[in-house]
């Protein structure tokens, strides 16, 4: 069964957590229980800025793990539109070369709109326009292991690099920046159990609301 579509502006939901946590995962499940065309899955992971002009030495040694390694403002500026109910055009981020496509895509709201990644729950401006917010954890030797396997096989990183990046920015940086938002989560999950697990809590929460 499908839950039942809300009548009026777009639902959002924020799914924040560490990396490799099954933050991505969950939000993908989550949008299979809603009717077809009436959920929408962004990826904070697209609105990472432009490198193109950097060197490749500098762009190695970019940190993609701060929150203003991301566009913020405009970020917040299509979060904003698709709150309103109004469609936007997405930018497409490439790996490994760090660049943004020239074209983006256009994404439509429709009823829900889950957005997920590290910095979800990082600025009061997003967490003031979402209905739920999920922080999604896991045992830290899972999310290494995750990402060893995702970046080496997706985004075509060595698995040198992605131990030294992992090292030197993705963990300290989350200690920093990510989980200390855990706070502002209503529901909070553990990313190592089966995903379904953790979508019939979301919808559980959904419909309390």
């Amino acid at each position: 069964m499908f839950l039942k579509d809300l009548p009026k502006k777009p639902l959002l939901i924020g799914i924040a957590g560490s990396t490799c946590s099954g933050k991505s995962l969950i939000a993908e499940t989550l949008s299979q229980c809603f009717s077809p065309s009436s959920a929408v899955v962004i990826g904070l992971d697209s609105y990472y800025r432009d490198l193109s002009t950097l060197t490749e030495e500098e762009k190695n040694s970019w940190n993609f793990d701060r929150p203003d390694a991301l566009d913020v403002p405009l970020l917040l500026q299509q979060m904003r539109e698709l709150a309103a109910g109004r469609e936007i055009i997405k930018p497409v981020y490439r790996y490994p070369s760090h660049t943004r496509a020239a074209e983006g895509v256009r994404i439509a709201p429709g009823r829900y709109v889950l957005i997920e990644g590290l910095f979800a729950l990082y600025w009061q401006e997003l967490r003031s326009i979402y209905a739920l917010r999920v922080f999604v954890e896991a045992q830290e030797d899972v999310c290494l292991e995750r990402r060893l396997i995702r970046d080496e096989r997706e985004r075509g990183f060595s698995r040198a690099y992605i131990r030294w990046q992992y090292e030197t920015s993705v963990k300290p940086m989350y200690a920093e920046h990510v989980l200390p938002t855990r706070q502002w989560a209503d529901v909070i999950l553990d990313g190592e159990q089966p995903p379904r697990k953790s979508v019939d809590r979301l919808l559980d929460s959904l419909t309390c609301l």
